[in-house]
């Protein structure tokens, strides 16, 4: 069985996708793993240093539709909506019988066979956000906000080669060719918000409830980091497969994320600093600093754009305000 892993990035977070190659490669050596370069090859950057990584720019690879993509999409944008014509163009080219895409900034801690138990009867397996309620007296809730980017993070999605999946992929496709926006206002959250469905259209799709996969900032309340003769594990008891270090920075070490600037680490001891010390330094071995530095190619936000977004922001805050104000009165 020939198992792919691919990930997809721009030169600026290829210290990211090393080290994600490096830990499938310790752990998982069976899985081939591939960069998928949204950007072009800089002569500036030693790409004999990922050497145990293939890195295949993308226009060379869906040229078709990435020219009709990167005209209308920012960079976020433009990266999460390849991501199923790569999972065609893999299978259709690379003879695989399964495919994962990982995001570059999640690291692999043990083997994947609890994924790979799934999909022997399964075609598909999704990682929700969050697997229990957060205990809140507040709108708008955790559940709340999640309707607004999906309840999947995509930045983990495992597939097995059949009809059923090639079905699926030709409709995420047909959606994020001409929908893949960061507009969560119209009901558009990228890759992720229309494959809140997929388990509903498709048969086999099936979401995991293991707590060890696609650990992250936006679950730490119900998953407790530990460590125990050198391996991590979640709530004490089942083994961390995966960690995603979504919004991290080793620049700020003392910040879980830089999505919520006062989130930090509470324990400099706690087995989750060290995991993201541990983190940090291999970053920086893998040359973070110098490779942030490169500018993708398909960025083309001009001073207009730039500034039409920022008032996007503006006016999204004053309808938050407002929304406050109306409660206000209502209670008054």
């Amino acid at each position: 069985m020939k198992k792919i892993v691919f990930t997809i990035c721009s030169n600026n977070y290829l210290a990211q996708a090393k080290t994600l190659g490096d830990s499938i490669k310790e752990t998982n050596p069976d899985y081939k793993f591939i960069i998928v370069l949204c950007d072009k090859k800089n002569s500036q950057i030693d790409y004999s240093f990922f050497n145990h990584c293939d890195i295949l720019e993308v226009d060379e690879l869906i040229i078709d539709v990435f020219e009709q993509m990167k005209k209308k999409y920012d960079i976020t944008e433009l990266n999460t909506s390849i991501k199923p014509f790569i999972f065609r163009y893999i299978y259709d080219n690379m003879g695989a019988d399964f495919v994962y895409y990982i995001d570059p900034d999640i690291v692999i801690y043990d083997k994947l066979d609890c994924v790979e138990n799934i999909l022997e009867t399964n075609d598909a397996v999704l990682t929700p956000h969050i697997l229990k309620p957060v205990q809140e007296n507040k709108f708008p809730t955790v559940e709340n906000l999640l309707m607004t980017t999906g309840i999947y993070n995509l930045g983990f999605l495992a597939t097995k080669k059949s009809n059923n999946i090639d079905n699926m992929l030709a409709w995420w496709s047909n959606r994020l060719l001409t929908g893949c926006f960061n507009r969560r206002y119209i009901g558009a959250f990228v890759d992720q918000l229309p494959m809140t469905h997929s388990p509903i259209f498709f048969d086999n799709i099936i979401p995991s409830h293991n707590f060890g996969l696609n650990v992250a900032h936006w679950n730490l309340h119900e998953r407790t980091i530990s460590k125990k003769n050198g391996k991590y594990y979640v709530n004490d008891t089942e083994p961390l497969i995966f960690f995603h270090f979504s919004g991290y920075s080793p620049l700020k070490p003392e910040q879980v994320t830089k999505r919520w600037r006062n989130y930090r680490f509470k324990d400099d001891k706690s087995a989750l600093k060290e995991l993201h010390d541990d983190y940090r330094g291999k970053l920086i071995s893998n040359k973070y600093k110098e490779l942030t530095q490169y500018k993708c190619v398909y960025i083309k936000n001009s001073w207009l754009e730039k500034k039409v977004i920022y008032l996007q922001k503006i006016l999204l805050y004053i309808i938050k305000k407002l929304d406050t104000f109306v409660d206000f009165l209502r209670t008054a």
